[in-house]
C-alpha cells in the first residue's frame, strides 16, 4: 500500500493506484492557485483506480480536538470550491503541464481514460459536534449533493466520512497518526 500523510491521518492507497498529493503539484503551486486573487485551493488528493476506472478527489478536513471550527465559509461550500478549483486546474494541465511540474508524470495521461468519478470529504467535526456526528456529516452530504450533481449524477459517488464513520466499499483507507 502506498502512504501518504496528510495532518494527523496515514491514507494508504492501493500499489496499483496513481496518487497524486494535489497542493504539492508544481503546476498547481507555480501557475494555477494564484490565478484569483484569494487563489483557487484544490482539494488534498487525486486518486486513479485504474481497475474501475474511477478518479477520486479527496479533500482532508481535521477539527477533531478543537471545540469548533473557525472558518467564514461553510465546510459544503469550501469543499464545493475545492471540487471546481481543482477540476478546472486538472483540466488547465491537460493542456500545459510537463512531466517536471506534474507527479506522478504519467497521472495526466491516464486521467484520460477514467470513466467515473469520486469526490470524498474526509471530514473529522470539533469537538461541538461529536455527539451527533453522523447526523452531522449526512447534513453536510445533503447540503451538497445539488451543487455538485454537474461533476457526477450518482449520488452514490458523494461520499461525506470520517474516522468513526468510515465506508467499508471505499477502497482505500485512513489511520490516525500516533503522537
Amino acid at each position: 500500500m502506498q502512504q501518504f500523510v496528510e495532518g494527523k491521518q496515514i491514507f494508504r492507497f492501493p500499489d496499483s493506484w496513481l496518487v497524486c498529493k494535489y497542493d504539492n503539484q508544481s503546476f498547481y503551486r507555480m501557475h494555477f492557485s494564484n490565478v484569483v486573487s484569494k487563489g483557487l485551493k484544490g482539494v488534498d488528493f487525486c486518486a486513479i483506480d485504474p481497475e474501475k476506472r474511477m478518479l477520486w478527489l479527496i479533500e482532508v478536513k481535521d477539527y477533531e480536538g478543537q471545540l469548533v471550527r473557525q472558518k467564514e465559509i461553510t465546510p459544503e461550500q469550501e469543499f464545493i470550491q475545492k471540487v471546481v478549483a481543482t477540476s478546472a486546474g486538472l483540466f488547465a494541465a491537460e493542456f500545459s503541464a510537463t512531466d517536471a511540474n506534474f507527479e506522478p508524470f504519467d497521472f495526466l495521461e491516464k486521467m484520460k481514460n477514467m470513466t467515473a468519478l469520486s469526490l470524498v470529504l474526509f471530514y473529522n467535526v470539533p469537538d461541538s459536534k461529536k455527539n451527533m456526528e453522523l447526523q452531522y456529516l449526512n447534513n453536510l452530504k445533503t447540503k451538497m449533493l445539488p451543487k455538485l450533481k454537474a461533476f457526477t449524477p450518482h449520488r452514490n459517488d458523494i461520499h461525506v466520512l470520517s474516522l468513526r464513520h468510515f465506508k467499508s466499499f471505499i477502497p482505500w483507507k485512513v489511520i490516525r497518526v500516533k503522537r
